[in-house]
């Protein structure tokens, strides 16, 4: 079975052969654009993982900092319903742009690759058949039944060859496709944005919330302290002051 296609694929012309050369190209930079973008999601997943363990102090990436900053922010200025997935795009669009145009990508690869791959069989369809139909309408009937008749058939089995031939690059598109659909599946990077947008919200909606409604508490509860107090001086000096004027009023 290899065998036949690689002869096939050594009969192909030079369009078969650069439209095989691109679905390859387009296959490895997919490939390469996902293992950076998804090293990028699992270093923030990390970052954000050891900043919640403690051994960090701060973030080191400026979209952890923003989002952080930014989520307590709207805490602090009396929002009810955050929309915290609205915060992590917003973040994620402003500081990680090259990640989201390689997303962008890996959701069209696939069928970037099957597409090429159809292109280049239709051409090859189109060149075969055209060849045919030229050779039929030069031929007459009489040619087909004489003995030059037989090199024609000859030439017309050769043309349905060469359809296989077209095929090939449909082959590869397919084929190409399938494996990044392999590795996407188990190694894709949306798999980590997910896990670390997950991550990121639970950081958000558990440790920072309770952490700034601790605050909020801590406020009001020593503003209340302060009331307090300021009333009792205050009652104290009325109290005071009544108990002179009252001595006054008996000297």
């Amino acid at each position: 079975m290899f065998g036949t296609l690689a002869s096939l694929y050594d009969q192909m012309g030079l369009l078969g052969f650069i439209i095989t050369v691109l679905i390859a190209v387009f296959f490895l930079i997919g490939f390469y654009v996902n293992i950076l973008v998804r090293r990028c999601y699992l270093s923030l997943s990390q970052e954000l993982a050891a900043f919640c363990d403690g051994d960090l102090n701060e973030f080191k990436s400026d979209m952890l900092t923003w989002v952080t900053e930014e989520y307590k922010e709207s805490l602090l200025s009396g929002v009810k319903d955050i929309n915290t997935p609205a915060i992590i795009d917003l973040g994620l669009e402003a500081f990680l742009k090259p990640c989201i145009i390689g997303e962008n990508y890996l959701r069209k690869v696939n069928g970037l690759l099957i597409t090429l791959g159809l292109f280049g069989t239709f051409l090859g369809l189109t060149s075969a058949i055209g060849d045919i139909g030229t050779m039929m309408t030069e031929t007459s009937a009489e040619t087909l039944m004489t003995e030059a008749g037989a090199n024609t058939l000859k030439i017309l089995i050769s043309s349905f060859r060469g359809m296989s031939v077209a095929f090939i690059t449909s082959l590869f598109g397919t084929g190409f496709s399938i494996m990044f659909t392999g590795i996407s599946t188990f190694f894709g990077a949306q798999n980590s944005k997910n896990l670390f947008i997950a991550q990121l919200e639970e950081y958000l909606d558990i440790r920072v919330a309770s952490s700034i409604m601790e605050d909020i508490i801590k406020k009001e509860k020593n503003e209340k302290d302060e009331i307090q107090i300021i009333a009792e001086t205050l009652t104290n000096s009325v109290a005071l002051f009544s108990k002179t004027v009252n001595d006054y009023t008996e000297e």
